[in-house]
């Protein structure tokens, strides 16, 4: 990659233009090269940028591409019809294909501050628009800024960033405070790129994030947990999490596991991350993600499990396990808006662990129902990690992974036993982890419960539908009168065909079997015309030539 020797030194104003970026044509993609072209072609300014660049110069498969344009959202939408524009503080035009989805963001700049506290430099409203030059100086990093053109094979370098590529440091564009305290989300994201890309965090930068970690309370929820869902899911959180620990993060994000990994000795600890390092390698392994409530119960599962050890019993029920998990871990979801349907199912496998284990009660405890249930898939992979993290209990997964295989087998027969059997256990866990009592009352009754619960008249009107149900079957059919005896004159010219029809004929088979209305209707109209037989030829006595002489 070189400079061109004729690039203004003034980056502020003028950027620095590398040639030749050894990028192959192949590693772009095609539809976004197309969009490219079609809004230069109508006078736009536009690029590549974000993270596809970083990636293509790091050697690495960029997830998406991201565009960047002079065109307004509205004018990018009157040039293409999948186009659809999203956001409202920071609108966005989204290009619908079959696969995927291109984001064209129009050029913005840095947004007034106008009134308010001048020592509050968050970031409330940024849909100021602006230029090229102006867009990149109001990004975060030096290596999100960089301006790819595809068609002319060169990159737009406004702020020095292909040499922050080079050292392979991650550092912000302007002053790191200011940076920081904008946007707090800032520090969890030069986090991930720190342990994803294999980065150093500068040390200006480090310093800045520690001092405005305070700030990231003022973040918005989905924004943190988004992030959170990141760093989980990609394969590199044991070092990310070490990061956020380090800097002070870690207790503003999630204080319950900054406390824990306080108080807690140094043999949990090292459970804790080797927990962590457990969803990396199942992560990298897999070659996808891993869903959320598995990689979240990896993260809390030892928390919990420190609050039950340290009072045995007073959580030796499930819905007493259940209450303790809600105690621990609930907060937590609710504060980071965690969806209801994955925040339900990480609590459930987190509670259904000790099933696992060979001296859970047995009581009420059927391991068929619990086989069949949607988050045995989850809970079963838990367990896996916790069995690579602590290298123990695989022959206990190996059971269970042994009666999953059978139990989807064997229950295909009697699937309306196996329906009524999950709803009735999905309703008694329901009751056990709601109720105080931990009982698990059942609903249903017995036959004569029922009957005594029944009203004199509903009980009536079942009776009369049972004997209703038993008259409704079929009368049996009568038997059909014997054939009339026919005597045939042996001496008369036999007519075509019999009483009965021609039996013998295969083609009288086939005509008269039995089809349907559709095929009756479709014959009917293509045979020809009936045309009775001509009659048979009367016999005829021979005449007698008359004699004459008689």
């Amino acid at each position: 990659m070189t400079q061109d020797a004729d690039a203004s030194p003034e980056e502020a104003v003028q950027p620095k233009i590398f040639r030749r970026t050894e990028i192959r044509p192949s590693a772009l993609d095609d539809d976004a090269v197309k969009v490219v072209s079609r809004l230069r072609r109508k006078g736009h300014e536009t690029f590549l940028v974000g993270g596809c660049v970083r990636d293509l110069l790091l050697h690495r498969r960029p997830k998406d591409f991201d565009l960047a344009t002079s065109a307004r959202p509205r004018q990018v939408k009157s040039l293409f019809r999948n186009c659809r524009i999203i956001g409202r503080r920071f609108k966005l035009a989204h290009l619908h294909f079959d696969d995927k989805i291109l984001e064209v963001s129009t050029f913005r700049r840095r947004p007034d501050q106008d009134g308010g506290d001048e020592d509050d430099l968050l970031i409330t409203s940024d849909n100021a628009f602006g230029t090229a030059n102006e867009d990149a100086h109001r990004r975060d990093f030096t290596i999100n800024a960089l301006f790819l053109d595809p068609e002319a094979d060169c990159i737009h370098d406004y702020v020095s960033g292909i040499e922050d590529i080079e050292r392979r440091i991650v550092r912000t564009i302007g002053d790191p405070l200011t940076r920081m305290k904008e946007d707090p989300v800032r520090i969890v994201r030069a986090i991930k790129f720190a342990a994803r890309l294999s980065l150093q965090i500068e040390d200006a930068t480090w310093q800045a994030m520690c001092d405005a970690a305070a700030d990231l309370d003022r973040a918005a929820p989905p924004r943190i947990l988004e992030e959170l869902q990141r760093l989980m899911r990609s394969g590199t959180a044991l070092k990310a999490f070490q990061l956020l620990r380090d800097c002070g993060a870690l207790a503003v994000l999630l204080p319950e596991v900054s406390d824990y990994l306080a108080s807690a000795d140094r043999a949990e600890r090292t459970q804790f991350w080797r927990l962590l390092e457990a969803t990396d390698s199942a992560v990298r392994c897999s070659g996808k993600p891993l869903p959320v409530p598995l990689v979240f119960g990896a993260l809390f599962y030892r928390i919990v499990e420190h609050a039950r050890i340290a009072s045995p019993e007073e959580h030796g029920k499930e819905a007493d396990l259940a209450r303790l998990v809600e105690s621990v871990i609930g907060p937590v979801l609710r504060r980071l808006s965690f969806p209801r349907a994955e925040s339900g199912r990480l609590k459930r496998i987190c509670v259904v662990q000790r099933r696992f284990a060979k001296d859970a009660p047995k009581r009420s405890f059927r391991p068929a129902v619990f086989l069949r249930q949607e988050y045995f898939a989850d809970a079963l992979a838990l367990l896996r990690l916790r069995c690579v993290a602590s290298d123990e209990g695989w022959d206990t997964y190996d059971d269970w992974y042994e009666r999953g295989n059978e139990g989807s087998d064997s229950a295909a027969p009697d699937v309306a036993t196996a329906e009524k059997t999950a709803k009735d256990d999905a309703t008694t866990d329901v009751a056990r982890s709601d109720t105080g009592d931990g009982k698990g009352r059942s609903r249903g009754r017995s036959g004569r419960d029922r009957d005594h619960a029944e009203s004199p008249n509903k009980k009536r009107r079942r009776k009369k539908s049972r004997s209703d149900g038993r008259s409704a079957r079929p009368a049996r059919e009568p038997e059909m009168p014997p054939l009339e005896v026919v005597d045939l004159d042996p001496s008369q010219v036999p007519t075509y065909g019999s009483l009965l029809g021609d039996t013998g004929s295969d083609d009288k088979i086939e005509r008269e079997a039995p089809k349907g209305k559709r095929a009756r209707k479709k014959e009917k109209a293509n045979a020809e015309p009936y045309a009775p037989p001509p009659p048979p030829p009367e016999a005829v006595a021979p005449k007698r030539e008359e004699d004459p002489n008689v």
